[in-house]
């Protein structure tokens, strides 16, 4: 199965696209930085890759934020809602010839209070409440959207090497959890 997966070099989008591939499924990787969403060219570059690509599963892994974009609104904006928003867009004005799946992580903490990240918080909620409109929207279509939500450990985890140890074991135990979640749901697909 062939599945493109954005934020391929992330924390998630990395480990998660290199299961996959030991799952012998077709990684098509997608990075921020080849992306370039403060470029006004992006959705023109994002469509032109799903239609030369045609992916059966999409899987929406941007949306962390470093030092770079944290205190940035429009950054903010652009990491967190765009690729999501861009996606829904695509499929509302496209006709899509075969079956999809788009699979949004999102985030436990939409919504909720962030002391250091308010900005963020009420992003990820933006971009659950799109998820939901889509997946009502595209019901009995051929595009399932499904949104899986992020432990809240696993944000904000910064550089892997500047982790404590015991911070590191739970960040694995969740990132495993949500890699076997998307891998049986997409095992579901196949069958």
């Amino acid at each position: 199965m062939k599945i493109l997966v954005l934020g391929s070099k992330g924390y998630i989008g990395e480990n998660l696209s290199s299961l996959l591939e030991t799952l012998s499924h077709e990684i098509v990787r997608v990075d921020r930085k080849s992306l370039d969403f403060d470029d006004d060219k992006f959705l023109l570059t994002l469509f032109d890759l799903l239609d030369r690509e045609q992916p059966s599963v999409i899987i929406n892994a941007i949306g962390s934020i470093d030092s770079k974009v944290a205190h940035n609104p429009q950054a903010l904006f652009n990491a967190i809602v765009l690729p999501t928003y861009s996606l829904f867009q695509y499929f509302s004005e496209n006709k899509w010839a075969s079956k999809v799946s788009v699979i949004i992580l999102g985030s436990n903490s939409a919504g909720e209070p962030r002391r250091n990240y308010p900005i963020y918080a009420a992003l990820k909620a933006a971009e659950s409440g799109l998820s939901k409109t889509a997946s009502e929207l595209f019901e009995g279509t051929k595009v399932n959207w499904i949104e899986f939500k992020v432990p809240r450990l696993l944000g904000g985890l910064g550089s892997l090497d500047t982790l404590t140890k015991s911070r590191q074991n739970s960040a694995d135990l969740g990132l495993l959890e949500l890699q076997d979640q998307i891998v049986q749901y997409v095992s579901n697909l196949e069958s």
